[in-house]
Parts: structure tokens; C-alpha cells; sequence
């Protein structure tokens, strides 16, 4: 069994990212390989991004980069 807060699936390159948080909230990679025979992420619970924006802490300036609400 592998411990981690969070699985990230990566269609586009069949592989799976397994995360865990430290005690400073910073996100460490536990394990990154490819996957043969068995499918960690099922049984998982599934997670979808909606909405997701980069602000320019300088300017101000607010950039959509991947918006699902329309």
C-alpha cells in the first residue's frame, strides 16, 4: 500500500503522481512510475478542477487558465 494525501492521474501520459502533505503544507512526491498491472486509482475518490486563475500579485492582473462554470 502506498500512504499519500492525493493521487494525481495523468491521462495524456499514463502515469500516476502519488502527493503527501508535510507539517509545513508543502507537497512532497512520494512515487512517480509507470503503472502495469494494477489501477491505484480505483476505489478513489475523484476530484475535477472547474475554475482555475493565476493572479499577478504586482499588477493585479487576473488570467483564467481552465474554466468549466461555462
Amino acid at each position: 500500500m502506498i500512504e499519500a494525501d492525493y493521487l494525481m492521474e495523468n491521462k495524456m501520459e499514463s502515469r500516476n503522481l502519488f502527493l503527501s502533505n508535510d507539517d509545513g503544507d508543502k507537497y512532497i512526491c512520494r512515487s512517480f512510475f509507470p503503472e502495469e498491472k494494477m489501477d491505484y486509482s480505483k476505489n478513489q475518490a475523484s476530484w475535477i478542477l472547474i475554475y482555475k486563475k493565476k493572479t499577478d500579485l504586482i499588477t493585479e492582473t487576473e488570467t483564467v487558465l481552465h474554466n468549466r462554470l461555462k
